[in-house]
């Protein structure tokens, strides 16, 4: 990337990552809204050790977005 100094590079040039995080308190209205942005679901999972629930969703060029809610108990989704 050879670029002038007064270029902001955009965040394709800086940000190589495979997912993000979005904790929610219900998974409803994120499924909502990434949907509207092109995302489709993907795998679904529960994680028994810290209690939550786990849902992937892809976009053909954007990292995709892995959706956290509680289960059952208390867990880090809910401190």
């Amino acid at each position: 990337m050879n670029h002038p100094a007064n270029h902001i590079a955009s965040a394709s040039d800086v940000l190589a990552f495979h997912h993000l995080g979005l904790a929610v308190a219900a998974p409803e209205e994120a499924f909502r809204y990434l949907a509207s942005l092109g995302y489709v679901p993907g795998n679904s999972a529960y994680d028994p050790i810290q209690r939550v629930n786990l849902a992937m969703r892809h976009h053909p060029v954007m990292p995709d977005v892995e959706v956290i809610w509680p289960g059952d108990g208390p867990s880090p989704s809910t401190s």
